[in-house]
């Protein structure tokens, strides 16, 4: 496993920023808890960042904003 001090570190999203975000995007209904709004909106803040989650819902909405972290199975 990899080294975790290695990891890119992301920009967190202010909570004015998560609701904006909601709103903007009409994601009402879409994401399950604040908390995932809030890795949604952050990793959108932080160019380059990927997200990584089993959270159906949230790597859906990963998919269609274009940050999903792809995983590639050998």
């Amino acid at each position: 496993m990899g080294d975790l001090k290695s990891l890119q570190q992301i920009n967190q999203a202010r909570m004015n920023e998560v609701l904006e975000s909601l709103e903007r995007e009409k994601l009402y209904g879409l994401v399950r808890g604040l908390v995932n709004m809030a890795l949604l909106a952050s990793t959108l803040i932080t160019p380059g960042a990927k997200l990584w989650t089993l959270d159906k819902r949230l790597a859906t909405l990963a998919e269609r904003f274009g940050v999903a972290h792809q995983v590639n199975f050998h």
